[in-house]
C-alpha cells in the first residue's frame, strides 16, 4: 500500500496519473500528521478519498464561489428590500471523508468513481439567509425560483407531521417533543460558470451544467437554534443527548416560534410608526416595510414582488420625497391599475411602476430615473455595473492605504497606526512627504471611500470610476516624487482586475 505524509500540506490531485503531492496549506486548514492511503497495490483507487483529495487542493475556489453566491443574494435581497443576514461557506474537508464513508456504510457499497461521488454531494457550497423578520421568507424564496434554476423541488421543514418524531436518550427511552422544530425552506440552486467573475479561475471548480449550491432561508432566530440543534443532536461527540437535554432544546424551539411572532408583530409596528412620524425613510428597507404594509391594508397582493425599491428610493431621496405620505401619494397614481398579481411581468413590478409614475411629464426626475436604473439604483445597491465600479475603485484605495502605512512606517511603529486617520495625511504633510495638494487629494480621496462604505444613493457610478482614475493619477505623482521604490512595491503587489463597463 502506498501512503503519504498528511502534515502542514495539502494534497493535489493529478486526475490523470492519480498522484499526489504536497503544497503549504493556509494556517486555518493545517490539520496535523496522519498516513492516508490512496490505492492498494495493484488494486482501484478509492473513489472517496480522491474526491476528497481533488476537493481539498480547490478549497480556495470554492470558498471564493461561496463569497459570490453570498454578495450577490445580498444584493438581490436589498433591492428588494429585504432584511437579512447572509453567510455562506465551502464544505470543511476535514469530516467530509467522515460523512461519506457513513454514506456508503448505508448503501452497503463504496462509491464507483469520483463522479458517483459528486454526485452524491449538494452542498460543497452553501449559503444561509437568516431574515430578520419572518413575513418576509415568501418574498426571498421567489427571488431564488426567479434568479436561479433549481436542481429539486426546495424542502420545506417541518415535512410531514406538525411535530419531530421521538428521539432516543442515552439511557434507552424515547423523548417527543411539543414543538414543530426546525422551520426552514432549502433550496438548490444552480450557479453557472457564466455568472461568475471573468477574472477569477473560481470557474475552473464548476462543472460544465452549473455548480449545485444548497440556500437555506429561516428567521434569524430559527437559524441560531438550529446551529445548536445541529451540533448536539446531529453531532454528538459523546453519544445521546439525556432527556434533560431534549426537554431544553424542545423549550428552546418554543421560545423561538413564539420569538417569531413577535417579529411579524414588530414589523407591522414599525410601519405604523413609520406612517405616524412622517419622517424620511432612512433606507430602502424602511421603505420596503412600510410599502409592504400599505399594500396589505389597501388589499394589494404584490404576489410578484415590490421589485427596486433600491430604485425608488434613491429617486425619492433625489428629489426630497422619500417620505412615507409623499409615497402614498406616488401610490395613488398606479392604484387605479389593479392588484399588481394581475399585472404582467413585462409591466413591472411595483417599484419600478410607482417611480415611472412619479418621474412621469418631469424631465429632471425622468433623466434621474434612467440614470437610476442604468447606473443600478445607488452606488451601494447596484447592478454588475455599479458593483465592478466599487470593486475597481476599493481596489485601487488599498493601494493608497499600503503606500501610506508604508510612508508612516518609517517614522516609527505609532506611525502605522494612523494610516486611516486624518492624523496621518497631515503628519506626512509637515514632514514634507507629500505636497499640499496630494494632502488635499488623499483628504478627498477618503470622503468618497466613505461614502461608498455608507452607501450613499447620491453617489453616482461616474463619480466612482472618475475617483479611481484619480487614485491612480496619485500614485503616480507620488510614484515621480521621492518615493518611487514605495509606489513600485505596492504596484507590483496588485491583482490586476478588469475595468468597470
Amino acid at each position: 500500500m502506498r501512503v503519504i505524509h498528511r502534515a502542514r500540506g495539502r494534497y493535489r490531485l493529478d486526475a490523470a496519473t492519480l498522484s499526489l503531492r504536497t503544497a503549504a496549506y493556509p494556517e486555518s486548514h493545517r490539520d496535523g500528521l496522519a498516513l492516508v492511503p490512496i490505492r492498494s497495490e495493484g488494486g482501484p483507487v478509492d473513489a472517496t478519498r480522491a474526491f476528497v483529495f481533488a476537493y481539498a487542493e480547490n478549497f480556495e475556489r470554492y470558498e471564493a464561489c461561496a463569497r459570490h453566491v453570498r454578495q450577490e443574494l445580498r444584493h438581490l435581497l436589498r433591492a428588494e428590500g429585504v432584511r437579512a443576514i447572509v453567510t455562506s461557506r465551502a464544505k470543511g474537508y476535514d469530516r467530509l471523508e467522515e460523512k461519506l464513508r457513513r454514506r456508503e456504510a448505508v448503501q452497503g457499497a463504496p462509491y464507483a468513481s469520483v463522479e458517483a461521488v459528486r454526485a452524491d454531494v449538494h452542498d460543497l457550497v452553501g449559503a444561509r439567509v437568516a431574515l430578520y423578520f419572518p413575513g418576509t421568507a415568501g418574498t426571498v424564496n421567489r427571488l431564488l425560483r426567479e434568479r436561479y434554476a433549481a436542481v429539486s423541488e426546495a424542502r420545506v421543514f417541518p415535512s410531514g407531521s406538525a411535530l419531530a418524531g421521538p428521539r432516543r436518550t442515552h439511557d434507552g427511552g424515547l423523548f417527543s417533543p411539543r414543538f414543530s422544530g426546525y422551520g426552514a425552506t432549502h433550496h438548490r440552486i444552480v450557479v453557472t460558470r457564466e455568472s461568475l467573475p471573468t477574472d477569477s479561475d473560481v470557474a475552473a471548480v464548476v462543472p460544465a451544467d452549473g455548480l449545485a449550491v444548497e440556500v437555506q432561508v429561516a428567521s434569524v432566530l430559527m437559524h441560531a437554534w438550529a446551529e445548536v440543534e445541529h451540533d448536539l443532536i446531529y453531532k454528538p461527540m459523546s453519544g445521546e443527548l439525556s432527556l434533560d437535554e431534549y426537554s431544553v432544546l424542545d423549550e428552546l424551539n418554543g421560545l423561538v416560534l413564539a420569538g417569531e411572532l413577535a417579529l411579524e408583530r414588530l414589523e407591522r409596528a414599525e410601519t405604523s410608526r413609520l406612517f405616524a412620524l412622517g419622517r424620511p425613510f432612512d433606507d430602502a428597507f424602511e421603505l420596503a416595510a412600510f410599502l409592504s404594509g400599505r399594500l396589505r391594508a389597501e388589499g394589494f397582493t404584490a404576489s410578484e414582488g415590490l421589485g427596486r425599491t433600491d430604485v425608488l428610493f434613491a429617486l425619492l431621496r433625489r428629489f426630497g420625497k422619500n417620505t412615507p405620505h409623499a409615497l402614498l401619494e406616488t401610490l395613488g397614481l398606479v392604484r387605479n391599475e389593479g392588484p399588481t398579481s394581475r399585472r404582467s411581468p413585462a409591466e413591472g413590478r411595483l417599484a419600478e411602476r410607482l417611480a415611472r409614475a412619479f418621474a412621469d411629464g418631469d424631465t429632471a426626475r425622468e433623466e434621474a430615473l434612467q440614470e437610476l436604473l442604468v447606473g443600478g439604483g445607488s452606488a451601494g445597491f447596484g447592478e454588475s455595473a455599479s458593483v465592478r465600479a466599487i470593486a475597481a475603485f476599493l481596489d485601487a484605495y488599498r493601494a493608497i492605504d499600503r503606500c501610506v502605512g508604508t510612508l508612516l512606517g518609517t517614522l516609527g511603529e505609532w506611525g502605522k497606526r494612523l494610516v486611516v486617520s486624518e492624523r496621518g495625511a497631515a503628519l506626512l504633510l509637515e514632514r514634507g512627504v507629500l505636497s499640499e495638494s496630494d494632502a488635499a487629494d488623499l483628504r478627498a480621496l477618503r470622503l468618497v471611500r466613505e461614502r461608498v462604505l455608507r452607501q450613499d444613493p447620491q453617489l453616482r457610478i461616474e463619480d466612482i470610476v472618475g475617483a479611481t482614475s484619480a487614485i491612480e493619477a496619485w500614485l503616480v505623482r507620488l510614484e515621480a516624487s521621492a518615493q518611487p521604490e514605495v509606489v513600485a512595491a505596492v504596484l507590483a503587489s496588485r491583482v490586476p482586475r478588469s475595468t468597470p463597463a
